[in-house]
Formats: structure tokens, C-alpha cells, sequence
């Protein structure tokens, strides 16, 4: 879920590589979790999220769009593309 919200910013819906290994670090998995790689390999070798450029992105864009969707203010989407202030020119 903290990929989806950070990915809803800016540029082209994905995560910056500093971004993805924060969330997803490459080292070993915590002991409590079971110990084993680190959730990066986990996430890429499942194909939830794949390179992109220099940075990663969703697979799929339907899933994508479901889990973003969820997080998207829809309030504040629909104020900065409604209600949009004119200057006089």
C-alpha cells in the first residue's frame, strides 16, 4: 500500500530506486518474518512490480490503478481539476 501511495505522485506512476529499496530492502527478511530473502527479490521474482527505467513500476496497470485508487484523495483530485483558480492575464 506504501508503494501505491508514494507511486500517485509526480512522473510516471512508478517508484524511484531509493524509493522501492526503502520499502522493499534487498537484504535478508526480518527473523520474525520468517527469515529468507529480502522483499525486494520477493517482489520482482512475483512480477508485482518490475524495472522501469530508474526506477520500478507496477506490473499491471489494472492492478495498479485498483491499489493507487484506494489511496487517492478524491476530494482534493476533484478540487485541483474542477476548481482550478484563473488568474487574469
Amino acid at each position: 500500500h506504501e508503494a501505491a501511495r508514494r507511486s500517485l505522485g509526480p512522473g510516471q506512476g512508478g517508484l524511484e530506486r531509493a524509493e522501492f529499496e526503502e520499502l522493499f530492502p534487498w537484504g535478508p527478511a526480518p527473523a520474525h518474518l520468517g527469515g529468507g530473502t529480502g522483499w525486494a527479490s520477493a517482489v520482482l521474482a512475483e512480477g508485482l512490480l518490475v524495472p522501469a527505467g530508474t526506477g520500478y513500476r507496477f506490473a499491471h496497470e489494472e492492478f495498479a490503478d485498483w491499489i493507487q485508487g484506494v489511496h487517492l484523495d478524491l476530494d482534493e483530485a476533484l478540487r485541483a481539476l474542477v476548481h482550478t483558480r484563473r488568474t487574469a492575464d
